[in-house]
């Protein structure tokens, strides 16, 4: 009999530590992705200062600044996670390309107020592929 309630107590016991244990995963999982999901909100509010600070360049590079800012726009207002993540990993491939282009405007790279912007746009890049890893 003592050996049933024993089986019986460990039986229990496993179970209540499996549960903790998915539950332990879960919330790990739902806190990784709010670090991103805050880390990709960031980013989205740095860019419409970035835009500011290069709007009197953007006559030669206005379509890249305009799909920029849709892109943005389309992130900030998605239906799902995965239209979200589609228009950010968008983002994420034009603003490479945005940054490299404006290492042709001097006056620009001198403006301490865009060297501000980029260095926390670097910054949040940074911080978004540490809360995905």
């Amino acid at each position: 009999m003592w050996i049933i309630l024993g089986i019986l107590a460990l039986l229990l016991f496993l179970a209540v530590l499996a549960y903790n244990t998915v539950v332990a995963r879960k919330n790990n999982v739902e806190n990784a992705f709010g670090a991103v999901e805050a880390e990709l909100k960031k980013r989205r509010d740095l860019i419409p200062n970035l835009v500011e600070a290069v709007k009197a360049y953007r006559d030669y590079e206005r379509e890249l600044l305009e799909r920029l800012v849709a892109l943005r726009e389309r992130a900030a207002k998605a239906g799902s996670p995965e239209e979200e993540l589609k228009a950010e990993g968008e983002i994420g491939r034009l603003l490479p390309r945005l940054l490299a282009r404006l290492e042709a405007y001097p006056d620009l790279k001198a403006s301490a107020n865009f060297l501000q912007l980029q260095a926390a746009l670097t910054e949040v890049e940074d911080s978004i592929a540490a809360a995905r890893r």
